[in-house]
């Protein structure tokens, strides 16, 4: 900040150097002026290399931490590395604004965003070979630290089971009977808000499309009603736990398992009913 105020100070002071014409009396002043603030400006600016070298050489400058998880323990994220920067990039930060500072938005045209899937692909590629030591140069370029997510940043959220897999869905679903109100048009509003159409669309080899869920989810209750009492317990289970099964032709591990954590009963039973309404 003392860097950028040294700039502006010295801009403005240059600009007004810059209207005065030769041998004007009050140059000299301006130039004395500008001198004193260069000087100043050279010493603020290598205490700041000195204290960002200090953090490249220690590794701060990408908060470091040996000990810490890696993000995809962190999410629980049972697919690969490039799955999930792929699957990031196509639908927007797979966790709510209560795990980052603010959400990311989709990229891919499937969710609304401006790229192909081919464009997203050589993004992912481009992503994963940013495996390499930070320089003072990079840290110049990019002028940020990197973000460490943190679990109380961003809007507070009562998720309604925020440890899926003990998650009970009976008791979720008991709950949902309880609400006076289903909204399926705003829980379209938050199947889009949270990212879910950029993996479930027609023709997605991540995830099966939203068009025939509720039959579906009616085959899968008749298939197993001891797991699945009815089609509402299917869809619950499926966005609060989705590793716990996987529809036929897909595998587990390319969802995020967080939707306990970051949607409350209401938003959840809105995305129930948007999801209920999709082939009656």
């Amino acid at each position: 900040e003392q860097v950028e105020a040294l700039r502006v100070q010295i801009a403005e002071l240059e600009s007004q150097l810059a209207a005065l014409p030769e041998g004007d009396a009050g140059r000299a002043d301006i130039e004395s002026q500008l001198d004193t603030l260069q000087s100043q400006l050279s010493t603020q600016e290598q205490t700041r290399d000195d204290a960002l070298q200090a953090m490249v050489d220690a590794k701060d400058i990408i908060n470091f931490d040996p000990e810490a998880d890696s993000r995809m323990t962190q999410l629980k994220w049972n697919g690969t590395l490039e799955d999930l920067i792929y699957t990031t990039l196509l639908s927007g930060r797979p966790v709510s604004a209560a795990y980052w500072p603010a959400p990311m938005v989709a990229w891919s045209q499937d969710a609304g965003g401006p790229l192909r899937r081919d464009q997203i692909q050589n993004l992912t590629d481009y992503v994963l070979n940013w495996n390499r030591e930070f320089t003072l140069q990079d840290v110049r370029r990019i002028n940020q630290l990197a973000i460490e997510p943190s679990a109380v940043a961003g809007p507070s959220v009562e998720g309604v089971c925020p440890d899926p897999e003990n998650c009970v869905i009976d008791d979720v679903v008991a709950q949902i009977s309880t609400l006076e109100v289903m909204d399926s048009t705003a829980g379209q509003q938050a199947y889009t808000e949270n990212a879910c159409s950029g993996c479930h669309f027609s023709g997605s080899v991540l995830a099966p499309a939203p068009q025939g869920v509720f039959t579906r989810a009616q085959g899968y209750s008749q298939q197993d009603p001891a797991t699945f009492p009815d089609a509402r317990h299917y869809l619950v289970q499926s966005i609060l736990n989705p590793n716990s099964f996987s529809a036929e032709g897909f595998t587990a591990g390319a969802m995020p398992t967080t939707f306990g954590r970051t949607l409350d009963l209401q938003t959840l039973a809105n995305i129930v009913a948007y999801l209920e309404s999709q082939d009656q």
